[in-house]
């Protein structure tokens, strides 16, 4: 017994030692740390040397989201956030920060969602995120518009039925059908009019 009790004291020095952090409290103390000087890839390390120990560690599941948010890893983040979404779906950041991981990653209807689901969660509404999701809204509706131009399959789907068209392609407007019907159609009247020459 006493070589095992001072077996874990020994392997606690060498890691402080050796510059790593014992998981646990403290080690998720030096993530914060390292994660607030901007040393996102020694706060990843340690978050999951923590994860390692518990893979359900809902702090350092946070820090690691926050770092890989900071590092624009947001392929990992997706993960992470997926995670920590099974662990809390009920907590309004976590759909916040999915949705900005899937706007970089440049799926709008995915984005548009997450922000939607935020709100519902009890995210404040604010200028600013409505401006996101508007946004949104039309950087999609010209992705659309384009899409009618180029994409003769897309172009008979959307005028069978607009709504499922875009949702088959990924988009989501948040919004009822006829409203995304009518946007689209006002902006593609407006590019042709822009397009006239004088």
């Amino acid at each position: 017994m006493g070589s095992h009790a001072q077996h874990p004291a020994g392997k606690d020095q060498r890691n402080v030692k050796n510059n790593r952090h014992p998981g646990g409290r403290s080690g998720m103390r030096y993530a914060e740390m390292e994660l607030a000087t901007g040393s996102n890839r020694r706060a990843i390390e340690l978050a999951r040397q923590t994860l390692r120990q518990d893979p359900s560690h809902v702090g350092a599941l946070e820090v690691l989201a926050k770092a890989q948010w900071q590092g624009s890893q947001c392929d990992e983040l997706l993960l992470t956030l997926r995670k920590l979404i099974e662990l809390n779906p009920y907590e309004p950041g976590y759909h916040s920060l999915l949705a900005g991981a899937y706007q970089s990653l440049g799926l709008c209807g995915e984005a548009v969602k997450a922000y939607m689901r935020a709100v519902d969660l009890g995210m404040p509404k604010s200028a600013e995120m409505d401006a996101m999701i508007e946004e949104l809204r039309s950087w999609q509706a010209s992705l659309v518009a384009d899409l009618l131009k180029s994409d003769l399959t897309f172009r008979a789907s959307y005028e069978q039925d607009p709504a499922a068209a875009c949702a088959a392609k990924g988009f989501d407007f948040a919004i009822a059908p006829e409203s995304a019907e009518h946007i689209l159609r006002d902006r593609q009247s407006r590019a042709v009019v822009y397009a006239r020459p004088s």
